[in-house]
């Protein structure tokens, strides 16, 4: 019942996605600056350099050094939806997650992503406008990716926290 259900959300958000993705959903490298400096600031937190690495993923990671953005995420992802992406992994350092590679598991995903969101309406981007990401996600990878929860409850968790 479950499952019908998140299919049937499924179809809903790739319509919603489809009539409401901006026509240029891109992010300039100066843009992604900005948003990373306005993060940083706005929530008081401490922060790694932030590298941009070309690879056509939608994709953003954290290791113990630095934060990670694909230029694929730079390509189709707009404004809202990258600051969710960099709040997201600076959370993750925030909690030391880089370090924590045996602990790595849906707990540790779901808050940042509900922290990330935080950061980014801090700076401006309503939760939801920022969650649109994970129609995204759902309409390219399904229900679920690795150690995060299934992108209709990640979208859930982010318009209603």
């Amino acid at each position: 019942m479950v499952r019908k259900m998140f299919s049937i959300i499924g179809i809903v958000w790739v319509l919603v996605s489809i009539t409401s993705s901006p026509a240029n959903a891109s992010v300039t490298l100066k843009e992604v600056k900005s948003i990373y400096k306005a993060l940083i600031k706005k929530n008081k937190l401490d922060a790694p350099p932030l590298y941009v690495v070309k690879n056509n993923d939608i994709n953003g990671f954290t290791l113990k050094d630095k934060i990670v953005i694909t230029t694929g995420a730079m390509k189709y992802l707009d404004k809202a939806e990258m600051a969710l992406i960099l709040g997201h992994e600076l959370t993750h350092w925030k909690f030391n997650d880089a370090y924590s590679w045996f602990e790595v598991g849906t707990f540790m995903e779901d808050r940042a992503d509900v922290f990330g969101a935080e950061y980014a309406k801090n700076i401006g981007y309503p939760k939801c406008q920022q969650a649109q990401l994970f129609i995204l996600f759902h309409y390219l990878y399904g229900e679920h990716e690795g150690h995060h929860s299934l992108n209709p409850v990640r979208y859930h968790n982010i318009c209603n926290a």
